[in-house]
């Protein structure tokens, strides 16, 4: 198994297809499988090996899915850590990933205290190779390792927003798993539109074969985001799905409505990373084709997605009890996935329910 066979396989079969889209300039799924084979060449010459950790501090777009994915092919372990943790908070993270290589902005290298054998720079930065330099595409393919399901695959920092910021340990098979209930519990597949308000979500468009385009905003303030700029790339590129923030769709929906404006090609709205109130979801509904929906999925960084709420479910006595202040309704199981609640006990806890996804 590794994750990195997906780009092979989406390149073979839709080379023409973009994988990415951003203001001025897009990739094709061919274009990115060469781009991510040339940075892993360059990686293995500089002697970055298989389960050596890479931290990344590289905006979104292009660099920064082809160096996913050329690690993936590597067996190393990239390591993503939320920009928005602050100086200290970063320097804290980096000190306990203790990646061997760092490819990213001049800042993070600033931070990096560890020893480190790769050093590449966004930009310019003292003792670092730029990705360009990097980057070997005369060597051709680099063909993925072949890893077992268990190999680590990533470290994700979470936001730090309920205590410490932790890595959280991805193995290549709990990113197949993530792939795989995406697919069934939305319809996700080759051939869709994604607005990735969320960059990270673009290596599972990557891996569903479906077109990624990055909005002009800056990904790790959300709520500072130009409405405008949003609908615009919505409207331009006829996108068919997206995932983000609340904090995006606060802006965009009371922005829509008080112009008029509709998004008749948005079937899906996927909204993470923060409770959800029935007023937002109702009023962003109302934006869609009647056919549209707007969904909560729910889970941590450690597991995602556990469960899923549709707006169209949202009812009745369902919607009068969330108004009223009884909490915040998470839907139902996500496609193969069992929960357990169990309550607290001074001898360990009590298994008190399951459910599954055919069950609320």
């Amino acid at each position: 198994m590794n994750l990195a066979h997906h780009l092979v396989r989406a390149a073979r079969e839709l080379p023409e297809l973009d994988a990415l889209r951003w203001r001025g300039g897009s990739i094709t799924f061919a274009e990115l499988e060469r781009k991510s084979s040339a940075i892993a060449h360059g990686l293995a010459e500089r002697g970055l090996a298989r389960g050596e950790r890479a931290a990344l501090f590289v905006r979104p777009g292009a660099d920064l899915i082809a160096l996913v994915y050329a690690l993936f092919r590597l067996g190393a372990v990239p390591v993503l850590i939320d920009p928005g943790l602050g100086r200290a908070g970063l320097a804290r993270c980096l000190a306990r990933a203790e990646p061997k290589a760092l490819i990213g902005i001049a800042r993070a290298h600033l931070l990096a205290r560890p020893p480190l054998r790769v050093r590449v720079g966004a930009g310019w930065f003292p003792g670092t190779t730029s990705l360009d330099a990097l980057a070997q595409p005369r060597k051709g393919v680099f063909a993925p390792l072949e890893l077992e399901p268990g190999a680590d695959a990533a470290i994700l920092y979470t936001s730090g927003s309920t205590g410490p910021a932790k890595g959280v340990l991805y193995s290549h098979a709990n990113f197949e798993a993530q792939i795989v209930a995406l697919r069934e519990l939305y319809g996700l597949g080759r051939g869709q539109t994604d607005l990735a308000c969320f960059p990270l979500f673009a290596l599972f468009n990557t891996a569903l074969q479906r077109t990624s385009v990055f909005p002009r905003m800056d990904f790790a303030r959300p709520a500072r985001c130009d409405p405008a700029a949003i609908v615009e790339a919505l409207q331009q590129h006829a996108i068919s799905d997206t995932f983000g923030s609340p904090a995006i769709w606060r802006r965009v929906v009371p922005w829509c409505a008080q112009r008029g404006e509709k998004l008749p090609a948005l079937e899906r709205a996927m909204i993470a990373g923060a409770s959800v109130e029935p007023a937002l979801i109702e009023g962003f509904r109302a934006l869609l084709p009647a056919h549209g929906d707007v969904h909560t999925p729910y889970g941590a960084t450690e597991a995602l997605p556990v469960s899923s709420l549709a707006g169209a479910e949202i009812t009745g006595r369902l919607r009068t009890r969330i108004d009223g202040g009884h909490g915040t309704c998470v839907g139902r199981a996500a496609p193969g996935i069992e929960i357990m609640l169990a309550e607290g006990a001074r001898d360990g806890p009590r298994w008190a329910r399951s459910a599954c996804a055919d069950r609320p």
